[in-house]
């Protein structure tokens, strides 16, 4: 790898986005400053394959971008510079990442001449406060409705739109795409998963403790859709047992 940068000419800095994998040393060594990762998270916290999504569904307050001089191990580099950004209770993977995507664009622009000069320092990372950010799989996609409205909630915004949470519905896929946290809802159902509520345009979903109002989904096979358009085209009632 090493001959084939050296084809390519000398390079002052390397930039490394989203690529998932560690870099070997001949690689990081061979540009004249080394090599920068923009990494979505306030480190130590995150470290790894999904921060944005760890971050939102684990509940943080906020999270941001770091500018790390890469190392030999996973995101443990140096900082450079850090940005923090607010976590909203209405973000989700989407809007958190394209937030993040122009934060770190701006922050490389401003920091890069400096870092190439040698003129900004990197500061190690603290010890303490690290966690790591494993990466999605496919088992963790489908909804536990035994789980309360909050932590379900969180799954769907740190999953949306892609891959998106699921249940099952009638032996179909229903993605779960948008919907309302409703911890004081006051409905009950037999159990967690039943529908309480399946009006015009409301459709409400027990769960271990709480509720969720359904806003936007996608039935296998069909296109998504406000709940509204669902209901319409649907046999979905009351008492309905969500999977």
């Amino acid at each position: 790898m090493r001959s084939e940068l050296e084809a390519l000419g000398p390079f002052d800095l390397g930039v490394v986005i989203a690529f998932g994998q560690i870099l070997p040393p001949e690689v990081l060594a061979f540009p004249k400053a080394g090599c920068v990762n923009i990494h979505a998270s306030l480190l130590p916290r995150w470290r790894g394959a999904a921060p944005i999504q760890r971050a939102i569904e684990s509940g943080d307050d906020e999270t941001g971008v770091c500018l790390m001089q890469m190392d030999a191990g996973l995101d443990t580099g140096k900082v450079f510079s850090r940005v923090h950004t607010p976590l909203l209770q209405t973000d989700t993977y989407e809007t958190v990442h394209n937030r993040l995507s122009r934060i770190g664009a701006e922050l490389l622009v401003r920091d890069i001449h400096s870092i190439v000069k040698g003129a900004l320092l990197a500061t190690p990372q603290p010890k303490e406060g690290v966690t790591y950010a494993k990466k999605i799989t496919a088992e963790e996609t489908r909804i536990d409705w035994s789980r309360t409205a909050t932590d379900i909630h969180r799954k769907i915004r740190a999953l949306a739109p892609a891959p998106g949470c699921y249940c099952m519905l009638d032996g179909k896929r229903l993605k779960i795409l948008k919907a309302q946290l409703l911890e004081n809802s006051g409905y009950t159902g037999s159990c967690p998963g039943t529908i309480t509520q399946a009006l015009s345009d409301t459709l409400t979903v027990q769960c271990g403790a709480g509720a969720l109002r359904l806003e936007e989904v996608q039935l296998e096979g069909k296109k998504k859709m406000l709940v509204n358009e669902f209901l319409r085209g649907s046999q979905v009632v009351s008492g309905t047992q969500l999977l």
